[in-house]
């Protein structure tokens, strides 16, 4: 137990659970522990941490889908993601990407990739830089392919030549009234639900196209949230200007 103290101090809960509107999140560590109590060898959701997680869906609700993060991909506990129907449990440790059903429900399986130098030298160019995509509604979701996040993810962090961008026209910190975001978008799949946020002078503005999400005033600034879709290997142009 003296590592799993020693993480509660440095790095915060081990395991937990949180809501987001209908959609439940549970994160357990069954890396470190008591191989007994906290995190038992064979059925890891039994023991102690597996308590904490019930816990919380009885005090919160089953709601409408439930995500589940665990460290290792080895050893998964059908027995409690049956029991909790977990629609999408997210692994760790090995960070190439993979995706299988298990269990009953079923359950996708689901190692996204890595976005992180974590001392896998040799491999970094097949298995650095990659991320799936997930969209929710209500009890369904789907999800992309993995994704990289850039071209050359070897090559150092000033250097890299990113697949999704946005820039702007001019300064976007409140000091004009007008402006123009450019997305650019060569992940290879459809981005439906892209934002762009302008934060302009404070006013009334309008945009050429998209659609307003929300608009906030502070006593100085504006800011704009534009929702537009971007097509695989495409880009949009958005353009912003005051009424007043």
């Amino acid at each position: 137990m003296a590592k799993a103290r020693q993480w509660n101090t440095l790095c915060g809960l081990r395991v937990y659970g949180f809501s987001y509107a209908g959609t439940r999140v549970v994160v357990a560590d069954d890396y470190l522990g008591d191989p007994k109590t906290d995190i038992p060898d064979q059925r890891p959701m039994s023991g102690l941490q597996g308590r904490t997680l019930k816990n919380f869906f009885k005090e919160n609700g089953a709601g409408c889908l439930r995500i589940m993060a665990q460290h290792r991909p080895d050893r998964i506990d059908t027995a409690f993601i049956d029991q909790h129907k977990i629609n999408i449990l997210l692994n760790g440790h090995r960070h190439d990407p993979a995706a299988e059903w298990v269990g009953a429900t079923p359950t996708l399986s689901t190692r996204p990739g890595t976005v992180c130098r974590s001392g896998e030298i040799g491999r970094w160019e097949t298995t650095l830089g990659f991320f799936r995509v997930f969209y929710l509604n209500q009890d369904s979701f789907t999800f992309t392919p993995p994704l990289r996040f850039c071209q050359n993810p070897t090559a150092p962090i000033n250097e890299l030549k990113l697949n999704l961008t946005l820039d702007f026209c001019r300064p976007n910190d409140g000091s004009s009234r007008q402006n123009k975001g450019l997305l650019v978008n060569n992940l290879g799949v459809d981005l439906p639900h892209c934002r762009i946020r302008f934060i302009m002078k404070k006013g009334a503005y309008a945009i050429d196209r998209g659609c307003i999400e929300q608009v906030t005033h502070t006593d100085q600034v504006t800011t704009v949230d534009v929702r537009i879709a971007v097509k695989a290997n495409a880009r949009e142009t958005v353009a912003i200007a005051g009424t007043e």
